[in-house]
């Protein structure tokens, strides 16, 4: 981290969440689909740490997250390392940045978990407003869009399928 850098735990302090959590050994762990955490902060630099549980090195049906900033989704990927670092916003000039951490992949399919938010911003992350109205979604394969994703045909179960497709702006 550089000197300006700080660092944050996905607390309600500092963060939105989003469906159902649970927040054990110092982490905030995403289970269900549609799960996460979304945040503000005025700054160059985004880093998120997510933390894989014991599937995560098995490379068999790897929990899926999506990481969006500004409404765009900047990371689609599999959680294929017990920690896994990803720089999500970098810029030359302060901006005002919105990002959004979903777990996209079912509870069934292995969990993550929020280890660490970095930032360089000097106030720090906040949480983004409450919505007027909201839906909460609990589900498996259908909530997470599995039968949308498989649109190769392959109809043989893998978290890695939902990653044939281009990623869609959330």
């Amino acid at each position: 981290m550089s000197p300006k850098t700080q660092g944050f735990k996905a607390t309600n302090k500092h963060v939105k969440i989003i469906g159902r959590t649970h927040y054990y050994n110092d982490v905030l762990c995403l289970a269900l689909s549609g799960g996460g955490v979304e945040f503000s902060f005025y700054g160059t630099k985004a880093e998120i740490t997510i933390k894989g549980d014991s599937i995560a090195s098995t490379g068999n049906n790897l929990a899926r997250i999506g990481i969006s900033v500004n409404g765009i989704r900047v990371i689609d990927d599999q959680v294929d390392q017990p920690l896994k670092t990803y720089t999500v916003f970098e810029s030359d000039t302060e901006q005002d940045v919105i990002v959004r951490i979903t777990k996209l992949s079912e509870a069934a399919m292995s969990t993550v978990a929020i280890q660490e938010i970095a930032v360089d911003a000097a106030d720090g992350i906040k949480p983004t407003p409450p919505k007027s109205h909201t839906i909460e979604f609990i589900g498996d394969s259908i909530t997470c869009g599995y039968g949308v994703d498989d649109e190769h045909e392959l109809h043989s179960f893998s978290t890695q399928q939902k990653m044939l497709q281009k990623p869609m702006p959330t």
